[in-house]
């Protein structure tokens, strides 16, 4: 699962490596060019999402995250 911020800007630099080595950009947005919208609930929508890194297709479950700090819901 990755949750999308669509308030803050994706920045790059902000991806580091883990202590072990290996990268931390494995489920991160940016790996994925994201498609048409599949479904939709209260707090997120699924889009279809194609990987840049093997060309896979994915379904995707993109989180608002303003939906989820609401106490009321």
């Amino acid at each position: 699962m990755i949750l999308i911020d669509h308030n803050s800007a994706y920045n790059p630099s902000q991806v580091g490596d883990n202590d072990d080595g290996t990268s931390q950009s494995t489920n991160r947005a940016h790996n994925y060019i994201f498609g048409r919208q599949i479904g939709e609930g209260a707090y997120a929508v699924v889009r279809m999402a194609t990987s840049r890194e093997d060309n896979q297709k994915y379904a995707i479950k993109v989180y608002d995250k303003t939906k989820l700090s609401d106490i009321n819901r």
